[in-house]
């Protein structure tokens, strides 16, 4: 029963007036408010614990879903949540794991995505023009495929999840 918690965040978004708010399944071990808990490389100091329903838990225990407020970022949805016995030894923990990351992981986070834009010759003309006027695109199709253009995109989203969805997304439009 004295066992550090583990888990695994299911989901993790920003919500205004408690900051950071992780939905967390636990595995074993027991997770209370005030416990130093990491996640990837974020981490921070459990402010409140919730059930789903938003009830105020003291404790979480095994195969139970719990809400954590207090990560200092959000967490990637599938990443496992481990409580730490102090705040340095959490700190540690989040500096080995930042270490550990390699340029090809973060890389892989940050792919270039290519969108082609399609519709009608005269609609894809005037996009062409707009592109010329607004970008300084030369219109030599010779590195670039005939009529495509490159649109940079922000994606903002409130969770890592839905980040990646709306990514997948815009990768699956395709480039028919």
């Amino acid at each position: 029963d004295d066992a550090k918690g583990e888990g695994i965040v299911i989901d993790a978004r920003m919500e205004k007036g408690l900051g950071v708010v992780a939905d967390c399944v636990i595995r074993w071990g027991k997770v209370e408010r005030g416990d130093f808990v990491v996640s990837g490389t974020t981490g921070g100091r459990v402010k409140f614990l919730n059930d789903v329903a938003n009830n105020p838990l003291k404790k979480g225990r095994p195969s139970q879903p719990v809400r954590i407020v207090g990560f200092k970022s959000l967490p990637k949805a599938g990443d496992p949540v481990v409580c730490a016995s102090s705040e340095d030894e959490a700190k540690e923990i989040i500096r080995l794991r930042e270490s550990e990351l390699s340029n090809e992981e973060r890389a892989d986070f940050e792919n270039d995505v290519e969108l082609q834009v399609t519709g009608t010759a005269a609609k894809q003309g005037l996009m062409l023009q707009r592109a010329q006027e607004k970008y300084g695109f030369d219109g030599d199709e010779s590195n670039v495929g005939a009529g495509t253009i490159r649109i940079p995109v922000v994606i903002k989203a409130d969770s890592h999840g839905a980040l990646e969805a709306v990514r997948d997304a815009l990768v699956s439009i395709g480039t028919d």
